[in-house]
């Protein structure tokens, strides 16, 4: 039989307002069933339609909350996908009327600052596309392809070591990247230094040591804090969970 995929993940359900706790354990049930089913496999590597915000937003929105809230059952997460301001409030319901506190959320992939998957120069969506064709791929390696107008996009992948020293630059390079994207030059007036805080999400797993902690956050101090940035606060966090480094900004 084969599964209505519009069912899998619907608008509805991301939106609802859950805890913190809550909040984690509905997206490692939702992991587990996208892990679990061959049938959307594709449309999860590629992060297609709400799986995007999925990975995206909501994920990275549960290891936040959980790092700052940890067992509260008086904060209510709230995702939006819709196009606002904000990828979603946390509302402290110990204060009355509740406090609200709007998130926004910027995922840095490997060789881009996240956008488009439709896009055929996103690294990350081509990389994905390389491991579904061939069932292994190299998470760091040099990506390279061309179009063809009979075949289509020709992905290669190298089969290579990369530097920690340069995984550490394109990382840092990337964070800059999307710090600048979310600053007042680019996004003048459209958050806020008491409403709202930025949290900038990138791949730490099996490469991003206890060491390069303390690297990235002189990097934070010197290069992305220094900038024109309208929030009252700047996360970095890893997408493994383990990193986490908060930048109070002054008013």
């Amino acid at each position: 039989m084969t599964l209505n995929r519009e069912l899998i993940l619907t608008k509805e359900e991301i939106q609802v307002k859950r805890t913190p706790k809550e909040l984690e354990l509905w997206v490692e049930k939702k992991c587990n069933e996208f892990e679990n089913n061959d049938e959307i496999e594709d449309q999860v590597l590629l992060r297609k339609g709400l799986f995007k915000q999925f990975y995206e937003e909501v994920r990275p929105l549960s290891l936040f909350v959980n790092k700052i809230y940890p067992s509260s059952s008086d904060i209510l997460c709230i995702p939006s996908i819709d196009n606002k301001d904000y990828d979603a409030v946390i509302r402290d319901c110990t204060f009355s009327p509740p406090h609200e506190l709007k998130v926004e959320f910027t995922y840095v992939t490997k060789g881009v600052v996240s956008t488009s998957a439709k896009e055929c120069g996103h690294d990350e969506y081509l990389r994905m596309e390389y491991f579904i064709e061939h069932r292994h791929v190299n998470t760091f390696g040099s990506l390279t392809h061309s179009e063809d107008k009979n075949t289509g996009c020709k992905i290669n992948v190298e089969d290579e070591m990369i530097d920690h020293i340069d995984l550490l630059q394109n990382t840092f390079s990337l964070i800059k990247s999307a710090a600048e994207k979310k600053s007042e030059t680019r996004k003048p007036r459209k958050y806020g230094k008491q409403t709202h805080v930025l949290v900038i999400v990138f791949d730490d797993w099996q490469w991003f040591n206890s060491k390069d902690m303390v690297t990235l956050e002189n990097f934070m101090k010197t290069e992305i804090l220094v900038k024109p940035l309208n929030f009252k606060t700047v996360y970095i966090l890893g997408s493994s969970g383990k990193t986490f480094l908060s930048f109070e900004l002054s008013v």
